[in-house]
């Protein structure tokens, strides 16, 4: 322990060493940067936008080469983004930069200089945007680690010897009891905290001091040019030793850090006094002499009033401040230049230090007293506290803290495990609120009586999905097989509620009701809520047609829904009684809504209705026709309720491609992939040569959606786009991408034949691309296809194998399943866990029709595969046992797409309650429900 003590003392020692070494990096640092900043604006300036590769990365690789240490620079925006980045030098996407206080700087037009780590910074603003210069001392960082090293060394020898000293001393004078060991072992760590506190705050005092004087000069500055200046052009000439010289001596005087002043006139370009230089005895004015201000200056002066400089005079730091004088006019006719010392920090620094240490003495004495009582009973359950806090802000409520005291300890301990009970009870409920419930509940709307404050009035727009015949859906099914539908029904639904910004208000049965409120609307975007609530439907409605996609390969009756939108002023407020409230939106937009969707059996396109509302919003951006008009009730006029056709205006979504957010730009192309519309192709299509690799998949995968989503042809421009862009793609998982995507375009236009194209890419290096490319022309179908998949069925790569198996089985070859066989007993865990998906999807892809003519046709054949694949289920079995949980996990899949009874004891044998993830539980469940086993033992398995 005081081994530690010592090293942690010896350390804060180097840290100030540091320090002062890297004051003499900062003081080189500052005079290369003025010089360098005045090239690096210009550079910037010039040739930044237009000529960046030819001009502006040559030029700062030169700037990097010759200026010493120079490690870094960097370009930030007075927004806070990073422009440019040497380390990143052709990555142009603007970054956030984390220190919010530096970038407020650049507004203001001060040069910031600070060190951290080993290295030195300086930030120079140059109107809004501000240039970051990263200086780095190796020999200060050489030198720092060498002693580091070497003082630890030193002090474990001495240690050592010391140790070594005292087991040869006799055993009475070695007897040493716990207690003064504690004493002591507090003492050295009260005096070594005080010590580093001393010094922290001390150098933070004289750090502010500095960033005081610094700024008090500036505004002295500013407040003193307008007299001086005056003085000056009131008679400079006539009245110098009379008025103009007894005012700046009184202006000097009146500033002890003052140095000296120069007044630049900049019609001529001249210094017409410099009280340094000037004989303050002479009774004539000087003449003025030929001088021009530094251009970086010159260059901020247009923006600001002040600008300031570090300088440097025999070894001593100054500050230069550059006051412009503005006329009436506004014109800036003079500048005048102070020169401020940091003579009063001394002082400021020692009555400081002083101040300090007064006060940390009794502190250190009181602190010292207060721990010997208290550090022993208090530490040990505090430390264990304090562990479980932790874990309970990182969200595990299941943690408790054992303390059989019944002390204040233990009533601490106590009401800590009462508190995480509490928590986790909480946790579960949180599940069962709605987003705005849950947020103004956190915003703490309640008043001390126990009420509730009241609602208020809000635009937005109300969006509610029910699914059609749903009693008749649910005849013959289970009631737990019920409750499994709607929340997988609905998982999907609000998780694209909430990628469009909306809020899940309620589930009233087998449907939702969303929210879109209507807070972000803007002069510029009257139609935000509307437009994205239409979105969010779209974008449900797909959704909904792959889930039904999955339904039907499993036998099961597809889920219809309509969906019907209403916009206008709504109540947002709790609702109820003073035990029990809800956050809702009341309304008859919210009733509309429900009433208005019962028209979308009527509609013949995309089932999605709107109030004559929602359609003044969304007007010229979509395509629609009026299906109908519904009352509202307790008024006279009718709502007339629209269809969406699809959506035609893409204005918007458009701009958002080119926004700065990455993830904006991803969003509005998922949009524009549900958007269904023939003109959302080429906005698409361009994105596949962007430069970020996200957008180009991004991209591909919504050209794949609108040609999926097109007419009987499907969208031939978007096949032509994704073809067109794999002839140049270079990045191996975007071609992977591209490669999926017009397999897509190619079955969805109907032209299965020009899938074959794809064929050449089977012979790829990327084998993911190889594995998509079988996928691909495997669903085209086309007979040859057959021949070329053959090959790959010998690769190496489990996905590439899988996939081959799956589309050669897709078209009647069977024999396929031997190859799967071997694969699940595979030593690598990979092979098993895609052999053990791939024979789970054979299920799926069988074709009983087909399978009952090729018995016809060919009996042996059949009853070989057969044979085959129920040999595969105790194969599937004995994976259950796979010290692998994805290969666990696939078997258990698989064994619930078999249906075979004989794996339901097996499943249940080699469940693992402490290692089993609870996404396998629920996997385990489904695939026990699937093969129809006891309904006890799901609803057991469900509990964890």
């Amino acid at each position: 322990m005081a081994f530690i003590v010592v090293v942690a003392a010896y350390s804060v020692g180097l840290s100030v060493y540091k320090e002062r070494l890297l004051e003499g990096t900062a003081a080189e640092a500052m005079k290369i940067v003025p010089s360098l900043h005045r090239e690096m604006v210009e550079n910037y300036q010039a040739g930044f936008r237009d000529q960046f590769e030819r001009r502006f990365v040559p030029a700062v690789r030169v700037a990097m080469k010759g200026a010493p240490g120079l490690s870094r620079i960097r370009v930030l925006s007075d927004t806070g983004m990073v422009i440019f980045d040497t380390n990143r030098e052709y990555d142009l996407k603007p970054v956030v930069f984390p220190n919010k206080d530096l970038v407020a700087k650049i507004s203001e037009g001060e040069t910031v200089r600070y060190a951290a780590g080993f290295s030195v910074y300086v930030m120079v603003p140059a109107g809004k945007y501000g240039m970051m210069y990263s200086f780095a001392d190796s020999a200060v960082s050489t030198r720092i680690i060498i002693l580091l090293v070497a003082g630890t060394l030193v002090f474990a020898l001495l240690f050592l010897l010391a140790r070594r000293l005292v087991s040869r001393m006799p055993l009475a004078a070695r007897r040493f009891g716990l207690r003064p060991k504690f004493l002591l072992t507090i003492l050295l760590i009260n005096v070594i905290t005080g010590a580093i506190l001393f010094v922290t705050l001390s150098a933070l005092q004289s750090r502010e001091q500095t960033a005081r004087i610094r700024k008090e000069s500036a505004l002295y500055g500013r407040f003193a040019t307008t007299q001086i200046v005056s003085d000056f052009t009131a008679g400079f000439k006539e009245y110098y030793a009379g008025k103009f010289l007894p005012g700046i001596r009184a202006v000097i005087s009146s500033n002890e850090n003052l140095v000296g002043l120069r007044i630049f006139s900049r019609d001529p370009g001249a210094v017409v006094f410099d009280s340094e230089s000037a004989d303050m005895t002479h009774p004539r004015a000087p003449a003025p002499v030929r001088a021009a201000l530094p251009l970086d200056v010159e260059s901020e002066l247009r923006g600001r009033d002040v600008v300031t400089r570090d300088a440097e005079r025999q070894g001593e730091a100054m500050l230069k401040v550059f006051s412009a004088y503005r006329s009436e006019r506004g014109d800036s006719p003079f500048v005048v230049e102070y020169t401020f010392s940091f003579h009063s920090l001394k002082g400021a620094v020692a009555s400081i230090r002083k101040s300090i240490l007064l006060d940390l003495l009794p502190a250190m004495a009181i602190g010292f007293l207060i721990a010997i009582a208290f550090a022993q009973l208090l530490i040990s359950p505090i430390r264990r506290l304090a562990g479980a806090l932790l874990r309970i802000s990182a969200g595990d409520y299941d943690v408790r803290v054992d303390h059989p005291a019944t002390d204040e300890i233990g009533e601490l301990v106590g009401a800590f495990n009462g508190m995480a009970d509490e928590l986790r009870k909480k946790q579960e409920l949180r599940k069962y609120l709605s987003d705005t419930t849950y947020r103004q509940v956190m915003e703490g709307t309640a008043r001390r009586d126990g009420s509730v404050m009241g609602g208020s009035r809000v635009k937005a727009a109300v969006l509610f999905s029910d699914i059609k015949d749903f009693v008749s859906l649910c005849e013959g099914i289970e009631a737990e097989d019920v409750t499994a539908l709607l929340n997988d029904h609905f998982a999907e639904m609000v998780e694209v509620v909430h990628r469009h910004g909306g809020e899940i208000d309620k589930f009233l049965g087998d449907a939702l009701l969303a929210v879109f409120y209507a807070d972000t609307e803007t002069a510029a975007e009257p139609s935000a809520a509307a437009l994205r609530a239409v979105y969010c439907a779209l974008e449900m409605r797909e959704k909904l047609k792959e889930s039904n996609a999955k339904r039907a390969a499993s036998g099961l009756r597809p889920i219809e829904t309509g969906v019907g939108i209403s916009y206008g002023e709504v109540i947002s407020g709790p609702i109820g009684s003073k035990d029990r409230k809800d956050f809702t939106v009341i309304g008859d937009i919210v009733n509309l809504a429900s009433r208005i969707e019962k028209l979308s059996r009527q509609g013949r396109h995309s089932r999605i209705v709107f109030s004559n509302h929602v359609e003044e919003k969304v007007r010229g951006m979509v395509d629609c026709e009026i299906v109908g008009r519904e009352p509202i009730r307790g008024k006279e006029e009718e709502v007339v309720v629209y269809e969406l056709v699809r959506v035609r205006a893409l204005g918007e979504l458009v701009k958002l491609l080119e926004a700065g957010d990455v993830r904006q730009r991803l969003a509005s192309m998922d949009v524009l992939g549900h958007s269904r519309n023939p003109e959302a192709v080429a906005h698409v299509a361009v994105c596949l040569a962007d430069a970020d690799e996200r957008m180009r998949i991004s991209a591909a995968m919504a050209l794949a959606r609108l040609a999926e989503a097109g007419a009987a042809g499907g969208f031939p421009d978007a096949t032509s786009a994704l073809f067109k862009q794999l002839e140049s793609e270079r990045s191996g998982k975007v071609v992977s991408a591209l490669v999926s995507a017009a397999g897509r375009a190619c079955i969805a236009s109907g032209a299965r034949e020009r899938a074959m194209r794809l064929a050449k890419y089977l012979d790829s290096d990327d084998d993911r691309t190889v594995a998509n490319t079988i996928e691909a022309i495997g669903a085209a179908g086309v007979p040859e296809v057959a021949d070329l998949i053959i090959p790959k069925l010998s690769s190496r790569n489990n996905r590439v194998k899988a996939n081959a198996a799956m589309a050669l089985f897709a078209m009647g070859r069977v024999e396929v399943v031997d190859v799967l066989k071997p694969m699940l007993m595979h030593s690598d865990p990979l092979m098993r866990s895609s052999a053990a998906f791939a024979t789970g999807e054979l299920t799926q892809l069988a074709r009983k029709d087909r399978l009952v003519q090729e018995w016809k046709r060919s009996p042996g054949g059949i009853k070989i595969f057969l044979a085959e694949l129920q040999q595969s289920v105790p194969m599937l079995v004995s994976l259950l046992k796979d010290p692998v949980p994805a290969v666990k996990r696939q078997a258990v899949i698989a064994l619930g797409k078999i249906k075979d009874k004989s794996a339901v004891l097996p499943i249940i044998d080699n469940i693992d309650f402490e290692r089993d993830s609870g996404e396998l539980m629920h996997d385990i469940t489904e695939a026990l429900r699937s093969i129809g086993s006891h309904k006890l033992v799901r609803e057991v398995l469900q509990k964890f």
